[in-house]
């Protein structure tokens, strides 16, 4: 399925939008901020035990090395289909 350019530029107009009322809720309602003080103190309830091994795994997917091999993989997959601008990239 084949999006047209007007309506990606739509989705990102309505991203765009939904992202301003959140921040204007974010800092204008004494209500949404004791919403988002609440939801942090319930990730930080999290940390410790099994959680906090998987979730420090999954962030220690982000680290260089890591994104250096998948991107020298992905590059290599990409010469080897005959694709030297797709690797370049």
């Amino acid at each position: 399925m084949a999006l047209r350019p007007r309506a990606l530029l739509t989705g990102a107009a309505l991203c765009a939008g939904a992202f301003l009322v959140m921040l204007a809720l974010a800092y204008g309602s004494s209500e949404a901020r004791w919403l988002d003080a609440s939801a942090l103190q319930g990730f930080l309830g999290l940390q410790g035990g099994r959680v906090s091994s998987v979730t420090e795994h999954l962030g220690s997917l982000g680290d260089p090395l890591p994104v250096g091999v998948a991107a020298l993989c992905l590059a290599l997959v990409a010469l080897g289909r005959g694709r030297p601008r797709l690797a370049l990239l």
